[in-house]
C-alpha cells in the first residue's frame, strides 16, 4: 500500500513539512528520525523491531503534534500566502509601471 494510506500523517509531514529517515541501529532495532525547521512531535526519534513498527509510532506521534499544532500551521500558512500576494501586487505594479 501506497504511504499516504498507510501512514497518512507521515506522508503529509514530508510532503509540506519536514523530513524523515529510516536507520537500521542494529540487527533488532529499525528508527524513523523526523526533522522540521518548525518543531518535532516528541524528541523526532521512533523505535521499533521492525519498519512498520517504527512508521507506525511516528505516524501516531504526528497524528498528535499536527493536532495540537494546526493553528500555528494555519498561521504559518496564511503568513506565506499573504507575502505571496504582496509579492505578486508588486511585481503587477512594477510591470504596469513600465509601459
Amino acid at each position: 500500500m501506497p504511504l499516504s494510506t498507510d501512514y497518512p500523517n507521515i506522508f503529509q509531514w514530508v510532503s509540506y513539512h519536514g523530513k524523515m529517515t529510516v536507520s537500521q541501529i542494529n540487527d533488532e532495532v529499525i528508527e524513523v528520525a523526523l526533522a522540521d525547521a518548525g518543531g518535532i512531535p516528541d524528541d523526532g526519534r521512533f523505535r521499533g523491531a521492525s519498519a512498520d513498527e517504527a512508521l507506525l509510532k511516528a505516524n501516531q506521534a504526528l497524528a498528535a503534534w499536527l493536532e495540537s499544532n494546526k493553528n500555528f500551521l494555519k498561521i504559518r500558512l496564511s503568513d506565506i500566502l499573504h507575502k505571496t500576494k504582496r509579492q505578486l501586487s508588486a511585481v503587477a505594479l512594477g510591470i504596469g509601471m513600465r509601459k
